[in-house]
Parts: structure tokens; sequence; C-alpha cells
């Protein structure tokens, strides 16, 4: 998997949202991720520590991961004290212990206008 694939996603603080990713080789055929564990990292500066990162998740459950596709839950507890513009990547690691980042970006946090939930 030498593929790097650069995308922007934005987010309004505090919603919902899921992330949904599909790993490509550079051939363009989906890479079967049964058995990686996906790490989801957002950073404010891409020199910061990991535990500095604004927010950090790992997961081993992938929706469809013979075809490579996996899928991340962000609730409003990792936006809500977010504003502007971020750097994240997304890590696969197999179980012999090999990461690759294939997708890298900007994430940004947009301000909430409506805040009513009722």
């Amino acid at each position: 998997m030498s593929t790097i694939t650069n995308t922007q996603i934005s987010i309004v603080a505090g919603d919902d949202k899921t992330l949904t990713f599909t790993f490509v080789n550079s051939a363009g055929a989906v890479v079967d991720i049964s058995g990686y564990t996906g790490f989801f990292t957002v950073k404010t500066n891409k020199t910061d520590t990991d535990e500095q990162a604004k927010i950090a998740k790992s997961w081993t459950s992938h929706s469809d991961p013979t075809n490579g596709v996996t899928s991340l839950a962000l609730v409003p507890a990792d936006t809500s004290d977010l504003l502007g513009n971020y750097y994240f990547d997304v890590q696969l690691k197999r179980g012999a212990g090999l990461i690759y980042t294939p997708i890298r970006g900007t994430f940004t946090v947009l301000d909430n206008i409506t805040i009513r939930t009722t």
C-alpha cells in the first residue's frame, strides 16, 4: 500500500460525523484490511506529539475489511472545544507490525450556528 491520498475533512464543532475510508494500492485495487488496526489523529501542528493530539482514535473493527472499507465515528465531544484548521492522518497497522499512512490532509472545524437541540 504505497498510495497517499491528500484530503480535506470539514465538520461543524459538536456535530456527529461518520468518516468512511476505502483503501486501495498503487494499482487501484482494494486492500484487504482484515486484522489491521486503524489510527486517526488530528493535531494543531504536524510536529506535535501524539499526546498533544486534539483527537486520537484507534479501532480494529472495519465496515467491509475484505473490500478495504472502514468507518470511524466522530461524536460531539471530539470537536466541541475545537475551531479552526488542523492536520490529520489515518494510519493502518498490520498484525505483523508494518505501519502505513495512506491518508493525510487538513481537518477543519467550523463554528456552530444553531445551538439549540429541541
